[in-house]
């Protein structure tokens, strides 16, 4: 019989999921610009490049400079909605922090007799 025990910690653990979260924002990510005495969402792949308008809009352009749209300014509820999103997103990260600061270490211990084995956590 041969025996193996492995010491894992929660926080691998929790760092794993953290990250497989914060590649789902990997792409590009708009935020909010100020131009023509509003706030326009811009940033993202479609609108790298913008250019404020005359008719109270801005016109979005890829980072190779090809016209993707036109944008209009948030209305105020739209940019407290992102700003609170921003807010419980970094409420998550300092959560996922703190959590790691906290974990304890896990021991796995593992037996393993022929082809069969058998682990236990504690």
């Amino acid at each position: 019989m041969k025996t193996i025990t492995k010491t894992i910690t929660k926080s691998a653990k929790v760092l794993t999921l953290g990250v497989a979260i914060a590649c789902t924002g990997c792409a590009s990510r708009p935020a909010p610009n100020f131009a023509n005495g509003g706030y326009y969402m811009a940033g993202d792949d479609d609108c790298k490049l913008w250019r404020a308008s005359d008719k109270g809009s801005i016109n979005c352009y890829t980072k190779d400079d090809k016209f993707t749209g036109i944008r209009y300014p948030m209305t105020n509820q739209q940019l407290e909605m992102y700003r609170y999103n921003q807010q419980r997103e970094a409420q998550a990260w300092a959560n996922l922090n703190q959590q790691i600061k906290n974990s304890q270490p896990v021991r796995t211990s593992c037996n393993t007799i022929g082809t069969y084995t058998n682990c236990s956590s504690y």
